[in-house]
């Protein structure tokens, strides 16, 4: 029963991997992509500990082989998390993430690899065992792998503060973009930071406290339970992306009345392809770096003026449409249209593309003309580019 509530991380862990990868081709930007990569690392280094922590309680002797890894992921867990937060909040002046965070664990863990080579097996396992005395030529090796526990929360603490910080300045930003439902971008961020915390405390108490009591308190339900949720949470929200990419100052929202655009003078704007909305006549593109998109700021868009649009030019007739096509057309950045579709409508861009393929598809059937034509020709009038594409559509719509 123990063993079993110890791998319900690495269950989740797992499942968490598992599902970044697979919706890995639904990243509308470098961006997303990176954040998913991130992300697979983190659960990564979680599976890790907990499968060692698994393996150190009940099975030391393969856990001995686990070590360098072990200890590894313990601090890169804390690496990745912030690394995680920091792209998600990353604004367009914010340089990359610095790489030399992940510096000091590799150098720890190649450390105790090179050194454990030279140690005896037999040593090795009454350390991890606790099951004798310390022969006292091995004692500075057994004081750096009781190191770890002292690292890890040395780790806990600078990153938590690190990602409270990064979160504050992106929670006030967001707030004053989106007043109405900013919590739904920045409260599951929150509860990440709450989830460290939680570990921290766990951490500095097992210290203090003998193995046994270290046991025990793993073993609560509650807390692997806690830390589950914190997967699925983080996986969940990214891959519905709950998220608001801060790429631009000039980022707006749908509403104008919301927005305060600042001392630029009318005479800078002028009408966009879809009516209403308005754009820099004079765009600055930015670059975040060599190998991601071109961002520029962002026009006014709303649900109302976004439909007139495909209804009047009906671009999902093309078989071939992208969103790329969208964006060239609208004259918005990529991660925004993508964005704005998914919380108008509750879907991705190529599930919107096919709702209003289906939606031509019953219009022409309706039609007098089309009484004797075959459901073939039809369907590839609404846009489809194959009849099994339209049959797919079909069903994903009546799955839901």
């Amino acid at each position: 029963m123990e063993i079993v509530i110890y791998a319900i991380p690495v269950y989740s862990s797992t499942i968490c991997i598992i599902l970044m990868i697979l919706t890995y081709q639904d990243s509308t930007c470098s961006e997303e992509k990176g954040i998913r990569w991130v992300l697979i690392f983190y659960y990564l280094f979680a599976l890790t500990i907990w499968a060692g922590t698994i393996l150190f309680n009940y099975q030391s002797e393969l856990f001995i082989y686990l070590n360098p890894l072990f200890y590894l992921s313990l601090l890169l867990a804390s690496v990745t998390l912030y690394h995680f937060i920091y792209n998600l909040t990353a604004s367009q002046e914010t340089p990359n993430f610095p790489a030399w965070h992940y510096v000091p664990p590799l150098i720890l863990c190649a450390i105790i690899f090179v050194w454990s080579l030279f140690i005896p097996y037999e040593v090795q396992n009454a350390i991890v065992s606790s099951s004798a005395n310390i022969i006292p030529e091995y004692r500075y090796y057994y004081m750096f792998y009781e190191s770890k526990h002292v690292m890890r929360i040395l780790y806990l603490i600078v990153y938590v503060l690190l990602s409270m910080k990064t979160l504050w300045s992106y929670n006030l930003f967001v707030k004053r973009r989106y007043p109405a439902d900013y919590k739904r971008y920045t409260f599951w961020l929150w509860y990440l930071i709450g989830l460290s915390i939680v570990i921290l405390l766990v951490a500095m108490i097992s210290s203090l406290g003998s193995h046994a009591h270290m046991n025990k308190l793993l073993r609560n339900i509650f807390i692997v339970l806690f830390i589950a949720c914190g997967h699925v949470v983080m996986s969940y929200k990214v891959m519905r992306r709950n998220y608001f990419l801060n790429f631009s100052e000039s980022i707006t929202t749908s509403n104008p009345d919301d927005e305060d655009i600042g001392d630029i003078e009318p005479a800078d704007y002028q009408t966009n392809p879809i009516g209403s909305q308005i754009e820099r006549s004079s765009v600055t593109r930015y670059q975040r770096n060599a190998d991601t998109e071109i961002f520029a700021p962002f026009p006014i868009l709303n649900k109302r003026n976004f439909e007139n649009y495909m209804k009047k030019n009906k671009p999902y007739l093309d078989p071939k449409y992208q969103i790329t096509d969208l964006v060239e057309q609208l004259k918005v950045n990529r991660t925004y249209i993508s964005r704005f579709i998914n919380t108008e409508y509750g879907v991705n861009f190529n599930r919107y593309l096919n709702q209003c393929r289906l939606q031509e598809l019953a219009i022409l059937q309706r039609l007098p003309s089309n009484k004797n034509k075959e459901l073939r020709e039809l369907v590839s009038k609404a846009g489809f580019g194959s009849f099994r594409s339209y049959l797919r559509a079909k069903q994903s719509e009546e799955e839901q």
